[in-house]
């Protein structure tokens, strides 16, 4: 079942809320949920917790669309637009990445896009780091550990996404 639904990311400390659509056009209601609660853990090991809501309004929206359109490049399997804040994630590019991965691989790997492109789009910089999930291109070991749940944000970026939650709190609210 392919459907809107808003993930609102609530940074614990000031009860903030980003939300964020996501419309998945391609995966069964059950890989969504399981996407969803991998998205949510990996956010909740920096201190940011996740509620998957209906939406009709949002800050963030994330598409996960069949197909890359053709002007993007080959290595590309997503682009997030900072300016509106826009994610689209391809599963053919998602796909024939892992196309001879373990299906455990195949599995996870989706919602690690999507926590990487949604660490772009918070953290509002067009930047990747050396290491952790925001890494330009993952390799073996990072596909192994995400099999394992330990590939995370590496401490500057979880700062980061924290700090502009922050920012966006106070500016919200004025506190």
């Amino acid at each position: 079942m392919v459907g809107r639904l808003v993930f609102v990311l609530t940074f614990a400390i000031n009860a903030q809320e980003a939300r964020v659509c996501l419309v998945d056009e391609v995966h069964s209601e059950k890989a969504q949920n399981r996407d969803k609660a991998t998205v949510a853990s990996i956010f909740r090991g920096i201190g940011v917790e996740v509620r998957w809501e209906e939406c009709a309004i949002s800050e963030f929206e994330i598409r996960v669309k069949a197909s890359a359109p053709a002007v993007a490049r080959e290595d590309v399997l997503a682009t997030t637009r900072l300016a509106p804040r826009e994610v689209s994630v391809y599963a053919d590019r998602v796909r024939a990445l892992l196309v001879k991965s373990h299906p455990a691989v195949q599995n996870i790997a989706f919602a690690y896009v999507i926590a990487h492109e949604l660490g772009h789009a918070i953290q509002g910089v067009a930047r990747h780091s050396d290491e952790g999930i925001m890494k330009p291109r993952w390799n073996a070991d990072d596909f192994s550990a995400m099999l394992f749940h330990q590939l995370r944000f590496a401490e500057p970026d979880a700062a980061m996404i924290r700090q502009r939650l922050a920012v966006q709190y106070v500016a919200s609210t004025g506190r």
